[in-house]
């Protein structure tokens, strides 16, 4: 398999610097400083970077910060669009905050006991332990 360097419109290519790109930033998050020297185009123009103050100096929010920011930012791009790209048929979002949601979901809760038996044991993905 050859991937073609720069080749953005190939899912190959996207695939692979995507996944090199969130390694980095799985790797390098929990360690983090609040400000950071960024480098910026061929020439690796200097800039320094102050975290933005609603994160504090907690790294161990910074993930999942990171994963709603960009997961806010993909839903954004697919339902309004992106540059000329239009992706007609996104749904509006449904969020529900959990404890908007709770009392809905109370009334339901007596009825997951006799379901359980229907699950099946045999799919992998429910599995918890190896017997």
């Amino acid at each position: 398999m050859t991937i073609e360097q720069g080749k953005l419109a190939d899912p190959l290519y996207f695939d692979f610097i995507s996944y090199v790109q969130f390694n980095v930033i799985a790797r390098e998050l929990p360690r983090s400083d609040v400000v950071f020297e960024e480098r910026n185009g061929a020439e690796g123009t200097v800039s320094v970077i102050r975290r933005d103050a609603s994160l504090g100096t907690d790294n161990k929010i910074l993930t999942p910060a990171f994963a709603q920011r960009l997961g806010d930012a993909l839903y954004a791009r697919a339902r309004f669009g992106f540059e000329d790209a239009t992706f007609p048929g996104v749904p509006e979002p449904r969020c529900v905050r959990v404890m908007e949601s709770l009392p809905l979901f109370i009334p339901l809760i007596p009825l997951i006991p006799p379901l359980i038996p229907l699950i099946p044991i045999n799919t992998p993905n429910l599995r918890t332990s190896e017997p």
